[in-house]
């Protein structure tokens, strides 16, 4: 299950921990599209249909469900990496994404001074042109995504997770305590 919640406005601290604002305010993949425009869904383990974030238009979500579940809620294949391809393959033609590649941040790769300042340059507020989309292969990051009132918006991705964030929206980047992610960048441009 996705984990989005409201954080701290002015995050202190190591950027990997979560950042709560006290008491916590907890949100939904359908309030944080309404607060933000960004859409999250779980490619695998669950189907996306039951718990998509909308705001796509109507042919997009549903070519989300064909490709990754069905209508019962029971996912096509999920675990299967011949099955996944394909689907990710016909989303990627369906929504215009005409290249990808592999990120891949791991905390073991580096020393720990380069790993702190590769950390504190992703963690720099920035903004796409396009939209940003990335599926999580394996590991699990932090995306904070600023929402229409100018309140930050921290969402725990995990394997599976399929995360589109809007063109011109204020974003940030890190991993959490477990220092490693992969993940598939797909581009637009």
């Amino acid at each position: 299950m996705v984990q989005i919640w409201q954080m701290e406005a002015y995050p202190c601290g190591d950027p990997r921990l979560p950042h709560h604002v006290f008491p916590p305010k907890l949100m939904t993949p359908d309030e944080l599209t309404k607060r933000s425009g960004t859409q999250i869904w779980k490619v695998r383990k669950e189907n996306p249909c039951l718990r998509s974030s909308g705001s796509w238009e109507t042919r997009s979500r549903v070519t989300l469900c064909i490709l990754f579940g069905n209508e019962d809620g029971k996912l096509l294949n999920s675990h299967d990496p011949v099955a996944l391809a394909t689907r990710l393959t016909k989303l990627k033609l369906e929504q215009g994404y005409v290249r990808e590649d592999l990120f891949i941040l791991d905390g073991r790769t580096f020393s720990e001074a380069n790993y702190k300042d590769k950390i504190e340059e992703l963690f720099e507020e920035t903004e796409e042109k396009v939209e940003l989309a990335r599926l999580i292969i394996e590991g699990e990051a932090y995306y904070d995504v600023e929402d229409k009132d100018g309140n930050w918006c921290r969402i725990l991705c995990e394997s599976g997770d399929l995360i589109l964030i809007p063109a011109l929206k204020q974003f940030r980047f890190t991993t959490t305590p477990k220092n490693y992610v992969k993940m598939k960048r797909l581009f637009k441009e």
